[in-house]
């Protein structure tokens, strides 16, 4: 046993944390605290804090570890703290030796005042305290960490290592306790057994496939070898619910699933582990986002989505099929809108990975405005002289005319010139949509008719006409004509009878009171006849 140490408690230890050790107190002079341990890596430092309850700037502080279990604290290195007129307190390192002994051995942690040292580990002093901790030095069983702190949900992955070297044989027994804040388990006990000797077992535990999608089947294979030879399987699991006493069963997890099995050969047992992934589907994407509002026959649109967790690849899908074309495996899709859908699209898209196919995500709709009816009406041809005339024949009313020879909603025949043009009548709906309409409108020089009849030089200009033109006649003899105008129905619309031509005779004729339309002008000498087509347009 230890020997024995108080003080009188005028300083004393408030707090001592050391690994897993964190604990507050008042003044006992000497307070057994063994039942409080943590665990050390052999070759590893870690920090002990100590703090005064009561301070004095003479105060020393000393600590001592029993690193070969021999019952005192005499031994060379086993001192760990001695630190004189500092208060009594502060953060130190300390480095686990790498011959320590293993198993469970006792730290002293002491303040006192005043002196020339940190004082002896036995003893009473005046003034001052005294504290034992249990330490549990890790050889054979080595932690890779021994302490952290993680966040709600998160995991972390503790390495735990076996050193069989320099161990007699046997059977090696220890108790990992993880201790927490959760107070619902504040402390959860973990047993580890190391057999070491000649005819220990061995095993090998496989699971194939060591991935499966959910209500897939693994195979596991347990191969024992050494020992007496004569084995018996008992398999368990973590999280609980599956048992079997079969070398090599068959399983179909629900989730991810960790098998463990003990193979006892009738004087040990020995355990392996291996674990089988449940891959879920992909989870269900973000709702689309993207423009909600378009125009007939647009341009093509993109959609986006978040990151699904599981996901590999992404589904896109629109509905009603009609309204396009919906492509791409990422989390953008791109709609090729069909230039005659209008109406309500829904836009959504699906997670995909090697299980399957996930839930569709929200549906994002998608409104496609129709596009305004627009007509144009435009005659088909003018002169290249008229004067220029206001475009009225586009409908709805309220649109905006374009092309050669437009300003200001009038068409210049000159400004444009002799050829045909493309005319544009534009009209924005209420929602914003645009269409239009085009025509072609051809401008003439008009350059008229120009024939020779019975020794006669006739001239007709312009042709065609708004309905006024010009008749010229030019003759050596002197002549007699008879002018007739007709419509298409045969009925005159202008007539001159005995018309004497000496020379040269020239006349407007106008017929701008008759409808536009085609005309037919009848001249008529001596019984013979010469008739020509007349096009009026207004």
């Amino acid at each position: 046993s230890y020997c024995s140490a108080s003080g009188g408690c005028d300083e004393y230890i408030s707090n001592v944390t050391f690994g897993t050790i964190n604990n507050s107190s008042s003044c006992d002079e000497y307070a057994d605290y063994t039942s409080m341990s943590t665990m050390v890596n052999m070759g590893e430092t870690y920090d002990i804090s100590v703090s005064n309850g009561t301070v004095y700037s003479s105060d020393d502080l000393g600590v001592w570890i029993d690193w070969n279990q021999d019952d005192d604290f005499d031994d060379p290195g086993e001192n760990v703290v001695c630190e004189v007129d500092n208060s009594g307190q502060g953060t130190f390192a300390i480095t686990v030796p790498a011959d320590a002994t293993p198993g469970e051995t006792v730290m002293r942690v002491r303040i006192k005042y005043n002196g020339s040292d940190c004082g002896d580990p036995c003893g009473t002093t005046t003034y001052g305290e005294v504290e034992d901790y249990g330490i549990y030095v890790l050889g054979w069983l080595l932690l890779d960490h021994t302490e952290g702190t993680l966040a709600t949900g998160e995991t972390d992955v503790i390495q735990v290592t076996f050193d069989a070297a320099d161990l007699d044989e046997g059977v090696y027994t220890a108790n990992l306790n993880i201790s927490s804040n959760d107070p619902d388990v504040p402390m959860t006990i973990i047993p580890v057994t190391l057999n070491v000797g000649a005819d220990i077992p061995e095993i090998t535990v496989i699971a194939d496939p060591g991935d499966v999608c959910a209500g897939e089947s693994s195979q596991l294979t347990a191969d024992a070898t050494g020992g007496s030879g004569s084995f018996t399987y008992s398999w368990t699991s973590i999280p609980e619910g599956f048992t079997s006493d079969e070398q090599n069963p068959v399983v179909t997890p629900v989730d991810t699933t960790k098998y463990i099995v003990a193979v006892y050969d009738g004087i040990f047992t020995v355990f392996d582990t291996t674990t089988v992934n449940v891959n879920p589907l992909p989870q269900i994407p973000a709702m689309p986002e993207g423009e909600v509002e378009l125009c007939q026959d647009g341009e093509n649109t993109q959609y986006t989505t978040t990151d699904a967790m599981y996901a590999q690849t992404y589904m896109w899908d629109i509905d009603p099929a009609d309204a396009g074309t919906i492509t791409g495996t990422e989390m953008i899709g791109e709609v090729d809108w069909d230039s005659n859908f209008s109406g309500a699209a829904l836009i959504t898209v699906k997670g995909v990975n090697e299980c399957g196919v996930g839930e569709l995500s929200d549906a994002l709709t998608v409104i496609i405005n129709a596009l305004p009816e627009v007509s144009f009406e435009l005659a088909d041809t003018v002169c290249v002289y008229n004067e220029e005339f206001e475009l009225i024949g586009g409908q709805p009313e309220g649109g905006e005319y374009s092309g050669i020879g437009v300003l200001d909603g009038f068409f210049y025949p000159a400004t444009a010139g002799v050829g045909t043009h493309t005319l544009t009548y534009t009209y924005i709906g209420e929602n914003g949509c645009e269409n239009s309409a085009g025509k072609d409108i051809n401008v003439s020089e008009c350059l008229g008719i120009d024939e020779v009849f019975g020794g006669m030089k006739l001239n007709i200009f312009p042709n065609p006409n708004t309905g006024i033109f010009n008749l010229e006649i030019s003759s050596i003899d002197t002549e007699n004509l008879d002018v007739t105008i007709y419509n298409n129905i045969g009925v005159i619309v202008y007539e001159s009878r005995n018309l004497e031509i000496r020379g040269s005779y020239s006349s407007k004729i106008d017929l701008s009171k008759f409808s536009s339309g085609l005309y037919f002008i009848n001249l008529s000498k001596d019984g013979s006849n010469y008739t020509e087509k007349i096009i009026i347009q207004k």
